[in-house]
């Protein structure tokens, strides 16, 4: 089965953390927007996300992925991810509770080597990313 979570879903979440980060830190919603769009969010965003949200450590964000996948203590959550999962991929699918913890444990963790990948690829893109900003 592909996957229903895209870059273009990644680049949203990570600017959506970014952007709520900057109104927490008392921006208005339309400086937060521009500041982090006009500044290096667009360069950045994954590698800023990565940071901010989960330290910069792979071994954060596989742990935090498997927390958002398997908790319980919420149940609207817990309903929401079972809805989602059972209606993207019907009701024979396993939880991610269900898994194996060796199964879970492998699929977080390779949610965290693709984000730690992106990150890295922001930085090799950063020359030609200044330049094409400069041609606007």
């Amino acid at each position: 089965m592909d996957s229903t979570f895209g870059f273009n879903d990644l680049l949203e979440d990570a600017d959506g953390y970014l952007i709520s980060e900057r109104v927490r830190g008392g921006q208005d919603i339309v400086t937060a927007v521009r500041n982090h769009y006009r500044g290096s969010g667009g360069l950045t965003r994954i590698g800023d996300f990565l940071t901010k949200r989960f330290r910069g450590l792979a071994g954060t964000v596989t742990d935090m992925a498997r927390n958002m996948l398997t908790m319980s203590d919420d149940p609207t959550i817990a309903l929401g991810r079972a809805k989602l999962i059972y209606g993207i991929a019907g009701y024979d699918t396993l939880l991610p509770e269900m898994l194996p913890a060796d199964k879970l444990t492998e699929f977080c963790r390779g949610f965290a080597d693709s984000l730690l990948a992106r990150a890295g690829q922001e930085g090799l893109k950063k020359t030609t990313y200044l330049a094409n900003q400069k041609k606007t």
